[in-house]
């Protein structure tokens, strides 16, 4: 799953879920079964520009940023398959 990430959202796996471990705790977790992860495309991270791509990565911005991945990230099915 990371790999298929890191290919297909890039910037959504670098900057907001690569070293995001409560994320990657819940989803690996035994009990997890299902989950939902609402990947922004490349081309919202461009709409956001340099300057605010350059805030995620700061890490005096770490805790925002796990926020915003974990925020993604759903730990249940939350579409049906109809």
């Amino acid at each position: 799953m990371e790999y298929l990430l890191q290919e297909r959202y890039p910037s959504f796996h670098l900057l907001l879920l690569k070293d995001n471990v409560d994320v990657w705790k819940r989803l690996n977790a035994p009990e997890t079964i299902d989950f939902t992860i609402f990947c922004p495309t490349q081309e919202a991270f461009e709409k956001l520009g340099e300057q605010k791509c350059n805030q995620l990565q700061d890490v005096r911005n770490a805790e925002a940023t796990m926020k915003m991945g974990a925020y993604h990230v759903i730990c249940e099915q939350a579409v049906t398959p109809d």
